[in-house]
């Protein structure tokens, strides 16, 4: 039973490689842009952890110690942070004090309470931690233990990342969708030419499909050229001309046997005339004897006579079948059944004369349309 593709599948063996070639160079694509993504993703968080640990909890702790600048009465130690650096100060999984640097001055946060119950939550492990702050959007954070039993948070924005991601991903779409277009094309037009012998062997077949092969003599196509017995196409035109070879051998031999025969049914016709018309003429010549003849012969007399003419009909046909190679077409005249059944019940008794025949025949003739010979 034929399996059926489904809808939508290509059917053409040149759509179908090209299809799959751009579908594997789609999935190389997909996992080389997934792999490249993530990669730059974690080093990028893991470069924000650095400068995390690094960091400290020396704004947190200036939030919690009142530490000041030198230059800058009652303001927090913003030194040395990078701009929209993140801190809060928690004592007893309560949030005190949480500030922003923004221009190497610190900003006041407003934390609603899931901020609060967040912050809360965190490990204090000194690993980096992604969390989302209400006022703020997506932070790295790190919370550490402070010198009093408090806490201390310092987090470093995820948005750098993010965008920087986000342009990967732009350019890793632009770059492997032209590669996609560009293969997809450069494909097709090499599959093509790699199909190339494949269609010859394609329209060398249909040619013998097409070819009268039941009589006559035919003319066979030239072999399929270039094949190559290293490659599969090569293999299959190779086949296909020993095939074509094989063919040709028989349709030779048939036609050098119909030849024969034609020849023989020829010589045969033009023998048989002469002896045919010999017969027909001794009967005539019998029936004109001007003496009594018996009833039994003269009615064997002009059964022979009878019978050689349809002999020398079929001579005639047999002859006509060698010259044409085609028997004339059955005649459809109409054709007496107790005449027929007469003459051949008078045959047969002429070749046993020691049986006894019964004929029950129709008092109307019996007629059929046919062939009376």
């Amino acid at each position: 039973m034929r399996r059926r593709l489904p809808a939508g599948l290509p059917r053409t063996l040149r759509a179908r490689l090209t299809a799959g070639l751009v579908v594997l160079l789609a999935v190389a694509s997909l996992t080389v842009g997934l792999t490249t993504v993530f990669a730059l993703e974690g080093f990028l968080v893991r470069r924000l952890d650095q400068q995390l640990t690094a960091a400290g909890g020396r704004f947190p702790a200036s939030l919690e110690h009142g530490e000041r600048r030198p230059d800058a009465d009652n303001r927090p130690d913003t030194r040395g942070q990078s701009d929209r650096t993140f801190g809060a100060r928690l004592l007893r999984d309560t949030t005190t004090d949480a500030a922003v640097v923004r221009d190497q001055t610190d900003a006041a946060v407003p934390l609603t309470g899931a901020d609060r119950r967040v912050l809360a939550e965190l490990p204090v492990d000194g690993d980096g931690h992604s969390v989302h702050l209400s006022a703020l959007g997506g932070y790295r954070v790190v919370a550490v233990h402070g010198d009093d039993g408090d806490v201390l948070v310092t987090g470093l924005p995820l948005r750098p990342v993010e965008e920087t991601v986000h342009r990967l991903e732009i350019v890793e779409t632009v770059v492997f969708g032209s590669a996609l277009l560009v293969t997809g094309v450069a494909g097709a037009l090499w599959v093509r030419l790699s199909l190339r012998p494949l269609r010859r062997v394609t329209t060398t077949a249909t040619r013998v499909a097409e070819l009268p092969l039941a009589s006559g003599e035919v003319a066979m196509p030239p072999p399929v050229p270039d094949t190559d017995p290293r490659t599969e196409v090569g293999r299959m035109g190779t086949a296909l001309n020993r095939m074509l070879g094989h063919v040709g051998d028989a349709l030779a031999r048939r036609q050098a046997g119909e030849e024969r025969l034609r020849h023989f049914a020829a010589d045969a016709s033009h023998e048989l005339r002469t002896p045919v018309a010999s017969i027909r003429g001794h009967a005539e010549l019998a029936l004109r004897h001007p003496g009594p003849v018996p009833d039994e012969v003269r009615h064997a007399l002009g059964r022979i006579q009878a019978e050689s003419e349809r002999m020398s009909t079929l001579v005639d046909d047999l002859l006509l079948l060698a010259r044409l190679d085609a028997g004339r077409p059955l005649a459809r005249r109409p054709v007496d059944l107790t005449r027929l059944v007469l003459d051949a019940t008078g045959d047969a008794r002429a070749a046993g004369p020691d049986h006894r025949w019964t004929l029950e025949l129709a008092e109307e003739p019996v007629t059929v349309l046919g062939d009376e010979h």
